[in-house]
C-alpha cells in the first residue's frame, strides 16, 4: 500500500494505518484488538525503529532544511503581501473587523 511518492511514515506508512483502522471498524465484531496490534507492529513500527535523531546545526542538515523551508516561507511571504493588499485596497472591512473587537 501507499507506493513511493507516500512520505509520511516510509513508503506505504499512511496508507498503511488508514487500512488498519479501516479493517478495525469494518471487522472489529470478529477481530480482536490483539489482532490489530500484530498488524500495526509488523506494518508500521518498523518504520519508526530505523528513524534517528541527527545534529541540524551540520552542514548537510542545514542545506537539507533550506532547500525544505525556504519555498514555505516563501509561500507565507506572498500570502501575507496578498492579505495586507487585499485590506489595502477594501479599508472598509479593516475598520469593520476593528468595531468587532
Amino acid at each position: 500500500m501507499g507506493g513511493k511518492r507516500n512520505f509520511h511514515n516510509g513508503v506505504g506508512g499512511t496508507y498503511d494505518c488508514i487500512a488498519i483502522m479501516s479493517y478495525y471498524t469494518a471487522c472489529k465484531a470478529v477481530t480482536s484488538f490483539r489482532e490489530i496490534e500484530e498488524m500495526e507492529e509488523n506494518l508500521i513500527l518498523p518504520i519508526f525503529r530505523r528513524l534517528r535523531f541527527v545534529d541540524c546545526n551540520k552542514p548537510f542538515w542545514r542545506k537539507l532544511m533550506h532547500r525544505v523551508f525556504a519555498p514555505r516561507r516563501r509561500k507565507a511571504e506572498r500570502r501575507s503581501a496578498e492579505r495586507q493588499n487585499h485590506s489595502r485596497d477594501h479599508p472598509r472591512q479593516g475598520a469593520d473587523r476593528e468595531l468587532l473587537r
